[in-house]
């Protein structure tokens, strides 16, 4: 990736910088059970995109800030960064795709519908890596591969309930054409994840059939479903994955994304889970400067290959929010927020909730192009 992006040095990039300054209201944003003493915050989001684009070769990096302070609970302040970078490059017969991603954030994050510990403000730091080609092999056929790695660390804490893990999968497909808006594929993967300080060693399988069709320019439906199974010396379990998912591309006025989806994914507690996600996401412009969102949000993660019969980790986490933009200037607007959290600890019987409101002044720079 490095390589491409020096050999591009002389082309045209886009850099468009933007932020955000807001103060924010929330009554529970430990997600203690029990709890619901109000606190107040301020902060600022600032992020910074830069994109290169041509006929063969589309890349892309975004960095993100996000700094919070609270007004009486100090031990909530966090400072949490992020940059992700993407690359493209398409050839005649082969084409390359790869992303990364750093992340630096904490625990009242990262845990959020994965392992649920989220009461306590502890350092987190997250790196992935994935790299693949896709070959062309007739006008109708293709085939590719991916290799994916990830490192989630939690440096600085001696809970035995976190731990650090890697995590890799690699994965090969065979898809099928039927026309320009149909497309027919086969997927198999195998992952590992290793978390050394827990002395587990978790391996899984799947092989899914995927479906995608565009009836319009606009709208999208993606689907896919099969077998999948997880083990380790312990014990072994076998389940389905699935997925599907209906957008419809921004437009002017209105944006839609549906997405339903079961799958396998690490956790800080150092196995694999049964990840359930359900998201909904609705905008539309009402006028010509103000513009109304609705977001709902759930994630269900349990332990796939629990000790003894015992599962550590099963815990459910929602989310639904809604906001309204009034656009003040060409770059310039304010947003009006609420939402409302819960989540769920089944293995002890417990829940949290949490209510929020925010108020914000966002801004939006001019694109730079050099």
């Amino acid at each position: 990736m490095l390589a491409l992006i020096a050999s591009a040095g002389a082309a045209e990039w886009r850099l468009q910088p933007s932020s955000q300054l807001f103060a924010l209201g929330e009554s529970n944003p430990r997600l203690l059970p029990g709890v619901s003493k109000f606190t107040g915050s301020g902060g600022a989001d600032v992020s910074l995109d830069l994109r290169r684009r041509s006929e063969t070769l589309d890349i892309g990096g975004t960095v993100r800030a996000d700094l919070r302070r609270y007004a009486e609970e100090k031990g909530l302040d966090r400072d949490e960064a992020r940059l992700d970078l993407t690359l493209q490059q398409t050839g005649e017969r082969v084409s390359w795709q790869g992303s990364a991603s750093v992340a630096h954030d904490t625990t009242l994050t990262s845990e959020l519908g994965t392992t649920g510990l989220s009461q306590v403000n502890l350092r987190h730091e997250a790196v992935d890596l994935s790299l693949g080609p896709t070959w062309q092999v007739t006008e109708r056929v293709s085939t590719g591969a991916t290799l994916f790695w990830e490192e989630s660390r939690y440096p600085g804490t001696s809970r035995d309930d976190l731990v650090d893990y890697r995590y890799q999968t690699a994965s090969v497909n065979v898809a099928y054409g039927f026309t320009e808006k149909a497309l027919v594929s086969l997927v198999a993967s195998a992952g590992a994840l290793d978390a050394d300080r827990a002395n587990i060693r978790t391996r899984s399988n799947s092989i899914v059939l995927q479906a995608r069709y565009r009836w319009s320019p606009k709208w999208t439906l993606t689907a896919f479903a099969g077998p999948s199974w997880v083990r380790s010396k312990r014990s072994s379990e076998s389940g389905t994955r699935y997925n599907v998912e209906l957008t419809r591309q921004q437009s002017e006025r209105t944006v839609v994304s549906l997405l339903a989806s079961s799958s396998v994914a690490p956790t800080g507690r150092g196995y694999l889970s049964q990840r359930d996600d359900i998201s909904v996401r609705l905008g539309r412009a009402l006028g010509e400067h103000l513009d109304a969102a609705f977001s709902y949000s759930m994630i269900h993660s349990r332990d796939l290959v629990p000790i003894l019969g015992y599962s550590f980790n099963d815990v459910r986490y929602a989310r639904a929010e809604a906001s309204i933009s009034w656009r003040l200037a060409e770059r310039w607007s304010t947003v009006l927020g609420a939402g409302l959290s819960e989540q769920q600890y089944r293995a002890i019987g417990a829940s949290a909730s949490n209510f929020d409101a925010r108020l914000a002044i966002a801004w939006s720079g001019k694109p730079h192009v050099y």
